[in-house]
């Protein structure tokens, strides 16, 4: 009976063989003869040893398939076999029938089923694709598989040659509602450029397969992520994936109008860590629960014209995250690292900034605020090339806007840049400001202009002027913080030290008329004014003095002065006020420039203007020998001079060693002078 036994078992192991070896050689290679559907021979050719012959059967499981470019093959009859299957660049593949299958065996030790052209899997709950044997799949670079029904998402996970993590982030994944949901995972699931659309209508799927879920793992979007795509309809895309590490997206990130991104639903989802740009041209909403917007890429914008609703924002970005659009962050705002620039959009922050401090801060580089509201005392974390942040103190909960520039102007918004006795920033504050609010400034010591005391400094308001408070000691000890009480409201502030003007100067200006220049100016209040000498420069550099006027003494109202300078200079001077106290100590002014143009002069063009190597001058008339072309520079200081030879009113003269900037041309002999200005490019 033994014996019986081991000639039964030897019998059996000799069928097996032979079965194996009879599957092997009836295994057979197809390509695709043209498009048509996968249980057509018609649409196939299979090698024959040396050379392609028209097939007369299917591919079956124990073949290896190739769909070559430019033919599509459908899935539409019955079920497909392959023990391999490879779509080449430019074919497609269709498995359109949602109760048909597609099972692919282990025939390769490199990934069996290769998608570098198109696949679109439109199988149902039960059908789609199916792996055997530890089968697995791979999308080429330039690859595109579409999903359009619920065949399992798990199955496209887990049979990933060498892990999912392994996808080309510039392959296409596409999930688009035709009729009815479309199963997609999170846990674990890495994509390459993903698109979820909807081919009419608006799309709000059902809890379920439809959504971000899962709380073991997040999904990663190694490309970009596109809500709402190129479909005719519109998305509502949940997360309501609860793992602690958020939803990244490496690439850009784009919300179609009509689409919308949220984290609301049954579960809150953690939120989206976005590694590239944001454009937000629907909704971007992640309010509920803690879900949070997490920026950690470089040098990526956030923009469009949609609505974004945000709970809490961080930052940990290696450059900035920079603003192409207003923003509101419900909560609080953390900084890890990098800035937020606002360009000329405006940032509110409801909640408080955590995190701030030099390179990691709101930096206002245009016209843009960071907005917050105050009740108490408020930290805004502002900046433009440095840190210089703010502190608010009022009460009322009202908002209160703050910018900073890099500058001081004479005139708090426009006007030549004072360059003194002060610190070189202006805060602009806006909004909900109160009269009689508390504001607190900080600098670094090299933000300070020469001239500037941080032993007798105050803060300064523009208003018609820039005013002075009384000056002390500047707290820390870099940086530096001074503080004002009471404040008058909104407008400019700078931080200035006593050596401008101790007398609160309101404005200083002047006017030309005839060939006389007026000059004006007013005081807030006077403390032991003694008067002001009137001075007069030609190059900006050296004055002298051509007038007094009497001080008004102690005065607490506001006091008008005028002085006429009868004898102006030709062409470009300056001009500034020098006050002193009854104990002599005297401080100067901001200057003011103005051009008297000079008489009997005949029509001077330059060209081109701007220049950048050679400046060709024309006049009406022909210039006499020995008129001299002197340049001069912004300040009046002379920066180069030629000799005119011979009578011309047409000639050039060389500019190219000139640094750039704005000059002044004055053309000038016995006769005449003529004057005007150009720009050195």
């Amino acid at each position: 009976m033994k014996t019986k036994l081991i000639h039964f078992a030897t019998r059996c192991s000799l069928l097996c063989c032979f079965m194996v070896f009879a599957n092997l050689v009836q295994a057979a290679t197809y390509r695709s003869r043209a498009g048509g559907d996968w249980s057509t021979a018609g649409a196939w050719q299979v090698f024959n040893g040396s050379t392609w012959v028209n097939a007369s059967t299917a591919p079956g499981i124990a073949d290896g398939v190739s769909i070559r470019s430019s033919h599509t093959i459908v899935i539409s009859t019955s079920n497909a076999f392959a023990l391999w299957l490879t779509i080449d660049a430019g074919a497609s593949l269709l498995l359109s029938n949602p109760s048909l299958e597609l099972t692919v065996d282990n025939g390769n030790a490199a990934a069996d089923f290769v998608v570098n052209g198109f696949f679109q899997d439109n199988g149902s709950t039960a059908n789609g694709l199916n792996f055997q044997g530890g089968a697995s799949w791979q999308l080429g670079p330039n690859g595109t598989f579409l999903k359009t029904n619920n065949a399992s998402a798990t199955v496209y996970r887990d049979n990933y040659h060498n892990g999912m993590q392994s996808i080309p982030p510039s392959a296409n994944w596409i999930i688009r509602r035709i009729s009815t949901d479309v199963t997609f995972s999170t846990v674990g699931t890495y994509y390459p450029n993903l698109t979820i659309e909807n081919e009419s209508g608006h799309w709000n799927p059902a809890l379920g397969a439809s959504r971000f879920q899962g709380a073991s793992g997040s999904a990663e979007i190694l490309g970009n992520f596109d809500v709402g795509g190129n479909g005719g309809g519109t998305v509502t895309v949940y997360n309501e994936n609860t793992a602690f590490a958020p939803i990244a997206v490496y690439g850009n990130c784009t919300i179609r109008p009509g689409s919308t991104l949220t984290n609301a639903g049954t579960q809150a989802g953690t939120g989206f860590n976005f590694l590239g740009g944001l454009v937000i041209d629907g909704t971007l909403n992640i309010t509920a629960g803690s879900g949070i917007v997490r920026f950690s890429g470089g040098g990526q914008s956030v923009s469009g014209n949609g609505a974004a609703l945000l709970n809490q924002v961080e930052v940990q970005s290696t450059d900035a995250v920079y603003l192409q659009r207003p923003l509101t962050i419900n909560n609080d705002l953390i900084i890890y690292s990098g800035k937020v620039v606002l360009q000329q959009y405006d940032l509110g922050v409801n909640g408080d900034i955590v995190g701030a401090g030099n390179n990691r801060y709101v930096q206002t580089t245009g016209s843009g605020y960071l907005s917050m509201p105050v009740n108490g005392s408020q930290y805004f974390p502002v900046g433009n090339n440095s840190f210089n942040p703010a502190i608010v103190q009022q009460s009322g909960g009202a908002l209160v806007k703050v910018r900073v520039e890099d500058l001081v102007h004479l005139n708090g918004l426009s006007g030549d840049p004072i360059t003194t006795h002060l610190v070189n920033r202006t805060w602009h504050l806006a909004g909900g400001l109160s009269s009689g609010a508390n504001l607190s400034l900080q600098w670094n010591a090299f933000d300070e202009w020469p001239g500037f005391s941080r032993g007798a400094c105050y803060i300064s308001h523009f208003s018609g002027g820039w005013q002075q408070d009384n000056p002390g000691m500047a707290d820390g000890g870099g940086p530096y913080v001074r503080t004002r009480s009471n404040i008058s409201g909104p407008g400019a502030f700078a931080v200035a030290s006593s050596g401008i003007l101790p007398v609160q100067l309101a404005w200083f200006k002047g006017n030309i008329r005839s060939n006389e220049v007026i000059l004006e100016w007013q005081t807030w209040q006077e403390d032991q004014n003694a008067g002001f000498n009137i001075e007069r420069s030609s190059d900006g550099i050296h004055f002298e003095l051509i007038g007094f006027c009497q001080g008004a003494g102690s005065i607490l109202s506001a006091q008008y002065y005028q002085f006429v300078d009868q004898h102006a200079l030709p062409y470009w001077s300056y001009y500034r006020l020098h006050q002193f106290d009854w104990d002599g100590h005297g401080t100067y002014s901001p200057l003011i420039a103005l051009n008297m143009p000079p008489e009997n002069t005949q029509n001077l063009v330059l060209f081109p203007n701007p220049a950048k190597e050679l400046l060709h001058i024309r006049t009406d008339q022909a210039l006499p020998q020995g008129t001299q072309a002197l340049i001069f520079e912004k300040s009046g200081g002379l920066a180069a001079k030629y000799q005119i030879t011979g009578e011309t009113s047409l000639f050039q003269i060389d500019i190219s060693k000139l640094p750039a900037g704005v000059y002044e041309l004055v053309i000038h002999n016995d006769e005449q002078s003529v004057n005007q200005q150009f720009i050195k490019i």
